[in-house]
C-alpha cells in the first residue's frame, strides 16, 4: 500500500508533460487555460503535430482568437508553413 501512496504523491507533483498534439488540440478547441498551462510547462509553441501543423495553425483553424493571442504572446512564429 505504501508503494501506491508514494507513486500517487509523485504523480500529483510530477511536471506536466505534453506533446505537440496536446498543444494543437488545446489551441484548436480554444482551451486557453490548458494552453497556458502547457506553455508554462515549457511546451514548444512552434512544434508540429502529426499533420505538420503548429499550434498557431490549429488555433486559426478553430477560429480561436484568444488562443491565437496566447500563442503569439508566447512567441509563436507567424511565418511557419505547414
Amino acid at each position: 500500500m505504501q508503494r501506491f501512496r508514494t507513486f500517487f504523491s509523485w504523480l500529483a507533483t510530477a511536471p506536466l508533460m505534453s506533446s505537440p498534439d496536446d498543444l494543437c488540440r488545446a489551441a484548436e478547441l480554444g482551451n486557453v487555460e490548458l494552453l497556458q498551462e502547457l506553455i508554462a510547462a515549457k511546451a514548444q509553441v512552434n512544434a508540429h503535430d502529426e499533420k505538420k501543423r503548429t499550434p498557431l495553425h490549429c488555433a486559426a483553424e478553430g477560429g480561436n482568437s484568444v488562443a491565437i493571442r496566447a500563442l503569439i504572446d508566447a512567441k509563436a512564429r507567424l511565418n511557419v508553413k505547414s
